[in-house]
């Protein structure tokens, strides 16, 4: 018999009538609040404990929501036009020594635009400095007892606008991070394989008009950015491209403004992309939001990337010196998917004759000791 969990984790709370029955689960939700001083510092749970299972077994995690705000630095929101920091505030997720990210994306990468005015504020799409990024995970993760994803921040202050009037060494982040799962009962079993998320990303080279204008942009991304770095096959699930648009201000909001400039990306900045292998993902030219639509932000696909494989966006605009300015827009491009890996339960770990050496390569995941 398929382990449900295999078969269609999204249905096992539907499950009645076993050893571990749907009215043994339990819906979790684990919440914690991280602040970000600094520049280029990696930031990271104060009290892990408040991202682990309370029930102490093995649970499901189905989202990841982030709630990041600007703060001054006495840690006051700072409630400006245009404040928004999930395009330069990076986070890195890891189980163990398994990676959820190839180290740190943006996190807006993470999740489709869901709603413009969502995103940015609950009142006005531009009088609130607070950012929402939801992250639906391609399948339930797994989780076994006593482990748990954890999350680590920097604010990339090379990704900052030059342009605002308070410099990015004035600006810190209020990052919540929350886990919506479902606690499993203790006797569930352990499924063979996990279905573990994975987020590539590229943040591109500054593209700049008005008093600062580039004529000739031309850039790609390299083997390294858009990659699948691991050993097993990556289920692309989709890309999502957005531009972090930076305008000059007179205020402390002038770090990084919400969203995209649709001029550039519907007209100006053009984009195609090929594989790693030699195949032709997008072979003409399109405009960035066409790809990427301007709605979500995404291009879903159905895709299987192989191991060490690719994929290398090509952008390009022409003279942007027509455009209202100085201006600046940081071109972004992410791909999510998901892969299986091999779980070892606790009583094949001392028949693993090297679980003790962690750069063995396996056991994939095990449970903390």
């Amino acid at each position: 018999m398929p382990h449900p969990y295999d078969q269609n984790p999204w249905n096992i709370p539907r499950l009645h009538g076993g050893p571990y029955g749907g009215a043994q689960m339990a819906p979790v939700l684990l919440s914690t609040r991280i602040p970000i001083v600094g520049l280029n510092t990696v930031r990271s749970v104060q009290d892990i404990t408040q991202l682990i299972n309370p029930f102490k077994t093995s649970m499901l995690l189905d989202e990841i929501r982030f709630q990041v705000s600007a703060v001054n630095a006495a840690g006051v929101v700072q409630d400006g036009a245009f404040t928004d920091l999930t395009g330069v505030l990076h986070v890195q997720l890891d189980m163990g020594r398994t990676p959820l990210t190839k180290g740190f994306v943006p996190v807006w990468a993470l999740g489709k635009q869901l709603d413009a005015l969502l995103e940015t504020s609950l009142v006005s799409a531009i009088s609130n400095s607070r950012r929402f990024v939801t992250w639906r995970l391609p399948k339930p993760l797994f989780v076994p007892p006593g482990e748990f994803v954890i999350p680590q921040f920097k604010l990339r202050g090379d990704l900052f606008n030059p342009l605002a009037a308070v410099p990015a060494a004035g600006v810190n982040a209020d990052v919540r991070v929350t886990y919506f799962g479902r606690s499993l009962p203790s006797d569930y079993p352990w499924p063979k394989n996990l279905h573990v998320p994975y987020v590539a990303a590229w943040s591109a080279p500054v593209l700049s008009s008005g008093d600062v204008a580039i004529t000739n942009y031309e850039v790609e991304s390299t083997e390294a950015d858009l990659v699948n770095s691991l050993n097993e096959p990556l289920r692309l699930q989709r890309f999502l491209g957005r531009l972090m648009t930076q305008v000059p201000n007179d205020s402390f909001s002038g770090v990084s403004a919400p969203g995209d400039t649709i001029d550039v990306g519907s007209q100006f900045l053009l984009v195609r992309m090929g594989g790693g292998t030699g195949g032709i993902a997008v072979r003409d030219e399109v405009p960035f939001h066409h790809l990427f639509s301007a709605i979500d932000k995404a291009w879903t696909v159905g895709a299987l990337l192989p191991p060490k494989s690719f994929f290398q966006a090509f952008l390009r605009t022409g003279d942007l010196s027509a455009l209202a300015g100085p201006r600046r827009w940081v071109p972004q491009i992410a791909m999510v998917g998901w892969r299986e890996v091999q779980l070892f339960a606790p009583d094949q770990l001392t028949r693993w004759p090297d679980v003790q050496n962690p750069t063995s390569g396996r056991p994939d995941v095990y449970v903390r000791r």
